[in-house]
């Protein structure tokens, strides 16, 4: 359990949100929560295709018989696909910010059309502009600022992806240990390192300190990482009495695999100055 604790804390978290939100929350999700709905309105245009009602065919709402003679449009006002929308909203009064787009109330619409005999699709995918009479000759001004957008974001995202580590490596003092002072008058330190390959094929590796006055002494030699494996090592950093200048110091780790350094790491050293 120790060794696995942040994964389960993070899975109950998980799964207390996801009850939360299907037991409780439901539809506030779509209308406050999801980024869905705030997008639409810098994404979408009078040319964008989207969910709407053809208040044209619609309007006046009333009531109607199948091949019945009426001055009213085809809606009938049966409010259906109200009762349909996951988020509660009425179509019928324009595109909002609730609408996620999915489609219920077009189906339940098509279903009373064929049921009076009229048309389909008196809910469907329409550009507003056409619904509203106001379309105007496509500008391609916001679809190619999107599209740097876009790039750029495409862009970083590929060159943080090939620019990964290949290692990934967590440095410990070990628990409980300070400093240890040595018969040969050198004082250590002990570490612990986890190792983690992340480079899909197996890698020879070595463990290099940036501190020439510092000298590594492995407890468990392991020179190799298994494609996809993981390794924890243990190890004294050494240092002799007459070279300790200050209590605590920086210390830097290199992990080289041949003559590339593929991870660097950062920890500190305690050793007590003026034991010579």
């Amino acid at each position: 359990l120790d060794q696995h604790i942040g994964g389960l804390i993070s899975i109950i978290i998980f799964t207390l949100v996801f009850y939360g939100v299907f037991a409780y929350v439901r539809e506030i999700v779509c209308i406050a929560i999801c980024p869905y709905g705030r997008l639409q309105g810098v994404l979408l245009d009078d040319q964008s295709i989207t969910v709407a009602y053809d208040h044209r065919r619609g309007e006046p709402r009333g009531k109607q018989q199948k091949d019945a003679t009426t001055t009213h449009g085809d809606c009938v006002d049966c409010k259906l696909c109200v009762h349909v929308c996951p988020t509660g909203i009425d179509i019928r009064n324009g595109l909002q910010l609730e609408c996620v787009s999915c489609t219920a109330c077009i189906d339940a619409c098509d279903t009373v059309m064929d049921k009076i005999g009229k048309p389909k699709k008196l809910i469907g995918f329409y550009p507003m502009g056409e619904i509203e009479g106001t379309l105007k000759k496509k500008s391609n001004t916001r679809a190619i600022a999107y599209s740097i957008v876009l790039i750029a974001l495409m862009s970083v995202f590929s060159f943080l992806l090939f620019n990964r580590s290949q290692v990934d490596g967590r440095l410990l003092r070990a628990k409980g240990s300070t400093y240890q002072l040595r018969a040969d008058k050198t004082i250590s330190n002990l570490y612990s390192l986890e190792l983690i390959n992340k480079s899909g094929k197996e890698m020879p590796f070595k463990l290099v300190c940036d501190d020439p006055r510092l000298t590594i002494q492995l407890v468990n030699p392991i020179q190799k990482l298994s494609k996809d494996g993981h390794a924890t090592l243990s190890f004294f950093l050494i240092i002799a009495n007459k070279d300790v200048e200050t209590y605590k110091s920086n210390v830097k780790l290199a992990i080289y695999s041949g003559d590339k350094k593929v991870e660097s790491l950062k920890t500190t050293f305690i050793a007590p100055p003026g034991m010579n």
